[in-house]
């Protein structure tokens, strides 16, 4: 059945006013407060919609603090479709006014408006605005009755807007979707419900930002995958995080905007804890922490013509990033140039609401950045750091000494106030580690204790303080070491850690420990019990899920255990599957297992499984997909930001890389994901690693350090790019041609999907690409010189070149070229045009792939390049200089040079008779500077030959006293 779609949509953002000031300033009883309606008004204006057969009614309330204030309503004004109703604040003086709430109400009679889309805006006084568009649909009661579900009420409580819906009888599903504003941008998923079909009231609730603006709800009278995936724990994160929003890409079901985190709230509560990643889609803005060119923001509006609207470059390196609120990006970085031990990192507060992005304020964080979190608008940073610790005296009398000390230092910030942001607190800890997880109350750090990296201590830190303020709690001595993130949960007050014992004394005490400890004094953390599992194994992926722990440990199979936790002092084994290889992450959907591994020793692929866990005493798997032809990888297997699992499209994405038979390849693999299999689709293809992958509408977002691809995957076997945007590109070396650059991507041939090009820039502006102009063969480019309006590129090819000559006497195979010459002409920028292109055999140059130009006369342009090639000679492999020589300015030359090294020469003499090196032979070819056509030479020993193709003339050989 099609979705069922209302057409009611309602703006749900509210615009900031300034807080009234109510000074005592006559005698009057009223007085009318001069700035406007103050914050806590509209923040608590509530919006529903009633409609008879002749009128929309938009009713409309507020609550106000005390009764020393009251609300004004002016009567409505309507132009077209555009309902303006204006309100002012009056502000009783004289008397002292106990706190006590007051509500007022109000009505508009919208009168017999069209369906279709209106704009109803409330002014305050100086000129401030709420604005409020909104969906006019047929007939809402008609509307319901058809089986649609409709909005019937948004109201705006602080940080949240409440959304409720009247859901008819036979829709299971329920969708609420959202943009940024009217009549533009995609319907992005902001919150699902499910129904058994009954039919009903839905109230969601969502945090209130511009992706939001608009609203409209979907209904579906059927699944994509069956009622019990969805069924259990919802929210998952990858760390302890009671009470938290999650920010995963693998659990974007939630929020098909994938790697968007909730927004940071202040206030009471509990406070979100989110994670960085590099990328976050907002609404119709896609923010990127690229480290080739630093923060870059992208309109996908329209996702099949993306455009860069800013560029925030630094010269830096980090791969952590938050949004906080709609109007500021936290870039966690370090200078590249600086690699001092306390200099070189900090937080960037970036200002992302204009189209440029610009820094704020910038942050020193100490040491190296490793791990960090953003809970509520307090950010936590571990990074690592050194310290001088001074020791007491050996013996007496002798002096004490210093030492350098390692360990871990946990800063917070307070972000409250994203343009004045406070360095909190500082914490030190002996000991690296970058485990890293948070609810809203406890901060946890695991350690590797500096006197055995076998074994992990948990640092405790308390949180619960809304302005970062911190302070160490306690510790946790697990059995061995924490991993990862993944390996902590924390359950209301029974914290769980599961830790890996290897002992050097004995390398068969291997062991996979599950142990719980209460935290009900935090201060001193009490063991509770324990469970060991996959004795001599390796452990792996882990997670919790309600009162569940999966475990993956790994020797020659793969052992998935599944532990009960209901009772924390006595854990136990529910079952134990065994399968080839091994997972590095596991996400829990339902009686559902979704994971991301490696095939196992004899098959070294990435590979995607289903596991049926409905039965905990007896798992089972149902389906694996491997990627890839033969050996593949995925960051996915370290990082699962990497791998988006989308059970409502039915859909999982993975990014990988690996070799096929056209060479090496770097994809993003559809897979469809069902009630009881996986099915491989088609791929996505990148010219570079690909990072991540996410539904936007629908489209697939794919992005790559150095482009983001939208993807029509309508057919799942074949999907389109429907646009290739560039973000970024190698240049290695530049020429300046008045205001603009002309930009030479060389390429190189240990890189198989490089593609040597040439791009036109603004000077002013150099992240704007102006053009390209793909160079006619993937071939590294060996030398790029400009002579009057033309650029000269020479491309060699040291795959074709034999390393040892034929037999003496014999003269070798006719041999394809090797060297080959593109002239582009520079009159026309930012146009780049072709004026012709040349071939040559140029024996001797071996693997080079740079060669140096010179011009020792007008027109003449000479390639000299190093000594790269090899030579057989008396004592065996030497190495011999080469080199080539283009004339410029419309005509050709081809020159080849064999002449061994000094050194290489003497030591041949002395050990057998002298014998000659193949020949020196030069070629010179005269072309109009409007020649299209394309020439050849070649050289033998001991003679020379040339091949012309439509050419006016051949000049005559040029000896080699004339090219020296």
């Amino acid at each position: 059945m099609k979705a069922l779609k209302s057409n009611c949509a309602l703006l749900a953002t509210l615009t900031a006013l300034l807080m009234a000031a109510a000074p005592a300033r006559s005698a009057e009883r009223w007085e009318r407060t001069p700035h406007g309606v103050p914050d806590w008004v509209l923040s608590s204006l509530a919006v529903s919609f009633q409609s008879n057969e002749d009128a929309l009614v938009v009713n409309y309330s507020v609550t106000l603090p005390d009764p020393c204030h009251r609300l004004l309503f002016g009567q409505p004004e309507r132009d077209g479709r555009q309902v303006t109703v204006s309100c002012w604040l009056e502000t009783q003086l004289g008397m002292a006014c106990p706190q006590v709430l007051s509500t007022r109400a109000g009505q508009l009679d919208l009168g017999l408006l069209e369906p279709g889309d209106g704009e109803l805006i409330i002014r305050a006084d100086g000129g401030r605005t709420a604005k409020f568009p909104f969906s006019v649909p047929a007939r809402l009661d008609e509307a319901a009755s058809d089986g649609r579900p409709v909005i019937s009420a948004v109201t705006v409580e602080q940080r949240d807007v409440v959304v409720t819906v009247q859901v008819p009888a036979g829709v299971r599903k329920v969708t609420l979707e959202g943009r940024s504003r009217l009549g533009a941008g995609a319907w992005v998923p902001r919150a699902v419900e499910r129904l058994a079909g009954e039919g009903g009231t839905l109230t969601f609730r969502i945090e209130k930002s511009e992706a939001v603006e608009v609203l409209r709800v979907r209904g579906d009278a059927a699944e994509v995958l069956p009622p019990r995936f969805y069924a259990g724990q919802s929210e998952f994160n990858g760390q302890a995080t009671e009470g938290t929003a999650a920010n995963s890409p693998a659990d974007s079901w939630r929020n098909l905007d994938a790697g968007a985190p909730p927004e940071a709230g202040g206030g009471g509560g509990s406070r979100a804890v989110v994670e960085s990643d590099i990328w976050i889609v907002r609404g119709d803005r896609l923010f990127f922490f690229n480290q080739y060119r630093g923060l870059q923001v992208v309109d996908v509006a329209n996702p099949d013509q993306p455009a860069i609207r800013g560029t925030l470059r630094i010269p830096a390196a980090g791969e952590q990033m938050y949004l906080l609120g709609d109007r500021h990006a936290i870039l966690l970085a370090r200078n590249g140039c600086d690699w001092s031990a306390d200099g070189g990192s900090q937080a960037l507060i970036v200002d992302v609401a204009s189209g440029t992005p610009t820094v704020v304020k910038s942050l020193p964080v100490p040491g190296y950045i490793q791990e960090s979190r953003l809970v509520g608008t307090a950010l936590y940073v571990a990074s690592q750091t050194y310290r001088v610790v001074t020791l007491p005296p050996a013996r007496p009398g002798d002096p004490p000494t210093q030492q350098w000390e390692y360990g871990t230092t946990v800063t917070s910030f307070d972000l409250s106030d994203p343009t004045a942001p406070v360095v909190r607190d500082t914490l030190w800890f002996a000991g690296y580690g970058n485990v890293v997880a948070a609810t809203d109350r406890f901060l946890f750090v695991g350690l590797q204790v500096p006197a055995d990296w076998w074994q992990s201590e948990v640092r405790l830190i308390d949180i619960r303080s809304p302005d970062g303020q911190m302070k160490s709690a306690g510790t946790v001595k697990p059995a061995g070491r924490v991993a990862d993130k993944f390996k902590l949960n924390l359950d209301g007050e029974v914290f769980t850690v599961i830790s890996h014992v290897w002992r050097w004394e004995n390398r068969n005490e291997t062991v996979s420990v599950l142990e719980t400890f209460s935290l009900a004094d935090p201060a001193a953390p009490r063991k509770l019990g324990e469970i060991r599992v996959g004795k001599g194994e390796a452990l792996f992926a882990t997670r919790f899920d309600g009162d569940r722990a999966y475990i993956v440990t790994f020797e020659r199979i793969d052992p998935l255990w599944i532990v009960d936790l209901r009772d924390p002092a006595h854990p136990t084994l529910h079952g134990e599957l065994e399968i080839p290889g091994w997972s590095t992450y596991i996400q829990p959907l339902g009686d559902r297992l979704v994971t991301v591994g490696v095939g196992g020793m004899n098959n070294w692929q990435v590979e995607v499984s289903l596991f049926d866990v409905a039965d905990p005493a007896r798992p089972a798997l149902l389906s694996k997909v491997p990627l890839g032809e033969n050996y593949s990888w995925s960051e996915a297997n370290y990082d699962e930001k990497a791998f988006t699992v989308l059970p409502d499209a039915g859909l999982i994405l993975v990014p990988y890389q690996g070799y096929s038979e056209k060479g090496y390849a770097s994809r993003v693999q559809l897979i469809d994901l069902e009630a009881n299999a996986l099915r491989a689709r088609g791929v996505i293809e990148h010219a570079m690693q690909a990072r991540r992958a996410t539904l936007h509408g629908e489209r697939i977002l794919s992005l790559s350090g150095r482009e983001l691809l939208t993807v029509n995957a309508t057919d799942r076997d074949r999907p389109q790019v429907t646009s290739d945007l560039g973000l970024a590109w190698p240049v290695d070396q530049v020429f300046v041609i008045g205001d603009q650059l002309v930009e030479v991507e060389r390429g190189t041939a240990w890189w198989p999907n490089a593609t040597p090009a040439l791009r036109v820039v603004s000077a002013r502006d150099p992240d704007r690409l102006l053009s390209a102009l793909p160079l006619p063969r993937s071939l590294p480019v060996a030398a790029c010189e400009r002579i009057g309006d033309y650029l000269y590129v020479a491309q060699f090819d040291s795959a074709s070149t034999p390393i040892e000559p034929g037999k003496e006497g014999e003269p070798p195979a006719p041999l394809p070229p090797n060297l080959f010459l593109t002239v582009v002409e520079l009159t026309a920028l930012p146009q780049l045009a072709i004026a012709g292109t040349a071939e040559a055999r140029v024996e001797g140059i071996g693997w080079i792939n740079s060669l140096k130009g010179f011009a020792p006369r007008a027109g003449l342009l000479v390639l000299a390049g190093g000594s790269s090639g090899w030579w057989r000679g008396g004592w065996g492999w030497t190495s011999r200089p080469a080199g080539a020589g283009f004339l410029g300015g419309g005509a050709v030359r081809a020159a080849v040079s064999s002449s061994p090294s000094t050194s290489a020469t003497r030591a041949s003499r002395a050990s057998r008779p002298s014998r000659r090196w193949p020949p020196t032979a030069i070629f010179g070819v005269s072309v109009p500077r409007s020649w299209q056509t394309a020439c050849s030479t070649s050289a033998t020993r001991g003679r020379s030959s040339f091949r012309t193709r439509a050419l006016p003339r051949i000049l005559r050989p040029i000896s080699p006293a004339v090219a020296g």
